[in-house]
């Protein structure tokens, strides 16, 4: 038994300070980041064949923030609060005007983050993405609509001391609108079957913030 442990007690000290690390207690952290940025939109074509053609949104400037914790050397997870105040129009089809209405947008995600580099390094690149839901407020006495939502971010935090630092991040997020009359189609084997068309606003969001780390 002694010759035992005395054999694990050197296979142990001849790993690398590196390997070893691996083995001793993280310390999680908290960060709070207060962000800013830009929210970029695509348009939907066909949002209604008798008097729509296409529905678009007017990019704005958004606002949020990022509650986050650390789990692991390597890990991050947070959830983050976004808001944007923008205007989406339908166009018209020949005879019918446009109709433009303020809407305000309010995205929850929740996400998860993988940190490339050593946890102790001040400049470290991330991937992740997170689901979550969106609230589109109208104006003109419409009413609110509530999506589930995704989103796939990378981007970057760079810390100056132990307790903050600057986040620079982009994240796709498509949103699902409505679904309008698709077409049947049919398989030899499986048969015949209605599909419908799913209408996608394509959204880039673009964003910035202070890193309060503790």
């Amino acid at each position: 038994m002694k010759k035992t442990l005395l054999m694990a007690a050197v296979a142990l000290g001849a790993l690398p300070g590196s390997a070893l690390a691996q083995f001793q207690t993280y310390t999680p952290l908290w960060e709070i980041t207060p962000m800013a940025g830009y929210r970029t939109y695509g348009s939907i074509t066909n949002t209604d064949a008798a008097r729509y053609s296409e529905l678009t949104f007017k990019s704005a400037f958004s606002w949020g923030a990022a509650l986050g914790f650390s789990f692991s050397r390597n890990m991050d997870a947070d959830v983050t609060f976004s808001y944007t105040s923008t205007d989406a129009t339908a166009v018209g089809r020949v005879g019918n005007p446009d109709r433009t209405i303020g809407v305000k947008q309010y995205d929850t995600l929740f996400n998860a983050y993988y940190l490339f580099g050593d946890p102790g390094a001040s400049f470290r690149p991330y991937l992740g993405g997170g689901i979550g839901f969106t609230i589109l407020s109208p104006d003109q006495d419409l009413n609110s609509l509530t999506r589930f939502s995704f989103g796939l971010a990378g981007g970057v935090k760079w810390y100056f001391g132990e307790h903050i630092g600057l986040r620079f991040e982009a994240r796709w997020m498509p949103l699902y609108l409505y679904s309008t009359a698709g077409g049947t189609w049919c398989d030899p084997v499986y048969g015949c079957y209605y599909y419908s068309n799913d209408h996608m606003l394509q959204q880039g969001d673009f964003k910035a913030g202070v890193i309060f780390r503790f």
